[in-house]
């Protein structure tokens, strides 16, 4: 879960510079072919960082790739290679709580109403290329409704991460009071036990000292 909260996070951050770009490229009455081409570049690096973010792995397994093998995502065309299948975890006794989000719930779905964020980006850089500005203002809108989708996964798995927290603190210290507890039982107290060896020799030595008196007194006793 943490994992997957940064990679989301720093998903958030390109898109934030992709939208940054669209709105320059939106400025077709400024921008010339050589700036569009720029842009259109720039987007294309930053498709490949959300590619890269998409694969990543915790433990060497792809974390939004459901249950199948192997990477996520196609690293070229970015087509979805995953299932849909979720990982539950017993997180405590009675708990079971679903770990992974695949790559559908957080990049969108191929095919959709929109399609998937890569897909967005792919048409967004035609669309700069050819300073079409409708297409443009199109992309741009679906690259809101993208990037709200993958605010509101990053806000899900916050969320599991927090509670994962909160029972973590909670075991802390039920472990801690069960440990009072049972030092209460069984663990000696070590102010007791000295007072009661020291009990114990004081005994030892008053019955020495008795037996001293009580016993006669020998010849060798005198030879001293």
């Amino acid at each position: 879960l943490q994992t997957a909260d940064t990679a989301l996070v720093s998903g958030l951050d390109i898109l934030t510079r992709v939208k940054e770009l669209t709105v320059r490229a939106s400025n077709t009455g400024v921008a010339d072919p050589a700036s569009q081409f720029a842009i259109a570049t720039e987007i294309d690096g930053l498709r490949s960082e959300l590619l890269t973010i998409a694969n990543t792995k915790y433990l060497d397994r792809p974390i939004f790739n459901g249950t199948a093998d192997g990477a996520a995502y196609d690293s070229v065309s970015g087509l979805y290679n995953g299932n849909s299948a979720v990982v539950q975890r017993e997180v405590a006794p009675g708990t079971v709580m679903p770990v992974n989000m695949t790559g559908e719930q957080v990049f969108g779905t191929q095919g959709g109403p929109t399609s998937d964020l890569f897909a967005v980006l792919d048409r967004l850089q035609t669309a700069i290329l050819a300073s079409d500005s409708t297409a443009i203002a199109t992309e741009h809108s679906n690259l809101d409704t993208a990037t709200k989708r993958l605010a509101s996964a990053a806000a899900e798995i916050g969320t599991r991460a927090a509670r994962i927290d909160n029972l973590r603190a909670r075991a802390d210290a039920d472990q801690m009071g069960m440990s009072e507890r049972l030092s209460r039982l069984e663990d000696a107290d070590i102010a007791e036990a000295l007072l009661n060896v020291k009990s114990s020799e004081n005994a030892y030595n008053a019955a020495l000292q008795a037996a001293a008196r009580i016993l006669p007194a020998s010849l060798l006793d005198y030879l001293r």
